[in-house]
């Protein structure tokens, strides 16, 4: 099929992610109602659905959770520990203007609504190796991409020796050209693969329907060695491999879809009942024709003339509670799936994740910040390889999303376990800070210097019972 095949798995995700967009973003909500008597194809059941569609009133509740939680991933400002000659990607991650806190937390949405994105960093074109002139006037400098996993359509992996690792990946991208002041993008292709073990990095164009390479370049290291990877990651909701699961924000968007429907009936309910109709019986021929010519309103209401009974009155209707109460049962379910984001012992720890915290469960948020962080870990050293950069790189987002309640009685069984063994400095430092009563910035064995310091027990006590 050539550069334009796309894999079953990411067609698969599409309606999926799709919804998930949709109900974040508010857009294409139409979409997601369903039609009244859809074979019927009148004018009259065209304008029913059109009025049905315009009086639905939509809740908001994907984009505010979303909202929400990247706001508790990002309460605190990232931990960057980067070098110096690195430094520009602190405000220029990836040479538009766009700065590395923004990128990850703009990753950081991605994964959860889809589960996946992709970092992607770009070794410039060069003929040689790199100097240090070149490296500090920022001639050449790497920079990083995070790409949406709607365009990433294709992805494949190669086994060199004993090693598998991923061989090349294919995702949709634009060119972008400026024409006596008019912007025109083309879209295009872009390929970043191996073959024979080197790096190549092709742009492909579609002419005449078929598509064809519309340049090729073989990036080279600082040294000016070619490149025998491809400087792509995923990023996921459970690990950070090229396998895809249920986006973690689907179930929310369906919930928050289903409650647009109902919106839909109630306010159709509503329209229809809400307001008394008045009637008439009894009248004479004369003066019924009379109301048929000229009208006769009470309120918002056109009076009906029923029968010759001799009675005047209004027309009760009970507006459709089944549909309002679905929408409140919904609400709270809703609330319930955003609480789960940040509820501890939700998701389980895989091995991208740090072990060091033995005492804390983790979130679905923990874990897409803990996968994110590892992610740009990983981009910044390749960045770091190319400039020729050494020094510490660390990267860290907030993961304390949710801080144990201190109470005596914990305190109490904190305590017990701690003599008897069960639990160390480190476990109690670990709860301590989580709980902010310890100082975030000791270190466990700081924190032990410091209660040694003041006359504090580190250790259980020797056992001084009788054998």
């Amino acid at each position: 099929m050539g550069i334009e095949f796309e894999r079953e798995e990411y067609k698969a995700a599409l309606p999926k992610w799709k919804l998930v967009d949709d109900m974040v973003e508010e857009t294409n909500l139409e979409e997601h109602l369903l039609e009244l008597n859809p074979t019927d194809k009148s004018e009259d059941n065209k304008a029913r659905n059109k009025a049905y569609k315009e009086r639905a009133s939509f809740l908001g509740a994907s984009g505010i959770t979303l909202q929400a939680m990247i706001g508790l991933a990002f309460s605190k400002a990232p931990k960057l520990d980067i070098p110096e000659g690195l430094s520009y990607l602190k405000k220029n991650a990836d040479g538009s203007g766009v700065d590395l806190q923004q990128q990850m937390q703009n990753a950081t949405s991605q994964v959860l609504r889809k589960d996946r994105a992709g970092v992607f960093v770009t070794f410039p074109e060069t003929n040689g190796p790199v100097t240090i002139a070149d490296q500090e006037a920022q001639r050449y400098i790497a920079t990083i991409h995070l790409i949406d996993a709607k365009r990433i359509t294709n992805w494949w992996n190669v086994t060199i020796g004993a090693e598998c690792r991923l061989g090349g990946v294919v995702f949709n991208d634009t060119e972008t050209v400026v024409e006596d002041y008019e912007i025109k993008p083309t879209k295009i292709k872009r390929e970043i693969a191996l073959e024979d073990g080197i790096l190549v990095d092709r742009k492909w164009q579609k002419v005449d329907a078929k598509w064809e390479v519309l340049s090729e370049a073989f990036p080279r290291g600082r040294d000016g060695s070619s490149l025998t990877f491809v400087p792509f990651m995923f990023i996921g909701s459970q690990d950070n491999t090229q396998h895809m699961s249920k986006p973690p924000m689907l179930s929310l968007a369906r919930k928050n879809r289903d409650h647009y429907r109902n919106s839909a009936d109630n306010e159709e309910s509503v329209w229809f009942a809400g307001q008394a109709q008045p009637w008439a019986s009894g009248l004479d021929q004369e003066t019924v024709e009379a109301w048929k010519k000229e009208g006769i309103y009470i309120g918002s209401r056109r009076v009906m003339a029923l029968g010759e009974s001799g009675q005047f009155g209004f027309a009760t209707a009970d507006v459709n509670t089944g549909s309002r109460q679905a929408m409140l049962d919904k609400v709270e379910e809703m609330a319930a799936i955003g609480a789960r984001f940040i509820q501890t012992g939700s998701a389980a720890k895989t091995a991208t994740q740090s072990d060091n915290e033995a005492i804390v469960q983790h979130s679905v948020l923990s874990l897409v910040s803990v996968n994110v962080e590892d992610a740009y870990q990983q981009a910044i050293e390749w960045a770091a390889m190319y400039q020729g950069t050494s020094g510490n790189i660390e990267v860290q987002l907030n993961r304390d999303f949710m801080k144990p309640t201190i109470t005596v009685e914990l305190m109490r069984e904190y305590r017990e376990w701690f003599f008897a063994g069960l639990l160390g400095t480190t476990e109690i430092h670990a709860f301590g800070t989580r709980a902010e009563i310890i100082d975030g910035e000791k270190t466990a064995d700081e924190y032990g210097e410091d209660v040694a310091s003041r006359g504090g027990i580190i250790s259980p006590p020797p056992d001084t019972s009788e054998e």
